[in-house]
């Protein structure tokens, strides 16, 4: 009897550490994809920043062959 019990505790046990993997995991996961999407939007805001600064540029160098 004390056999079965100490065998149902460590059954518990393992069932509690498999949960807590998958709860890390999907934890890990969930970071994984917000980190994913910041670099994404890290990535559109410097092309945008980019692309301003190129349009900036132009029109700079608009002015002054204009100038000329």
């Amino acid at each position: 009897m004390e056999q079965k019990s100490c065998l149902e505790w460590e059954r518990q046990c393992m069932q509690e550490s498999i949960t807590q993997k998958f709860r890390l995991l999907e934890q890990i996961n969930n970071l994984k994809s917000r980190e994913k999407a910041r670099e994404l939007e890290l990535q559109k805001q410097q092309r945008k920043d980019l692309m301003m600064k190129l349009d900036n540029i132009k029109i700079e160098k608009e002015s002054l062959n204009s100038s000329y």
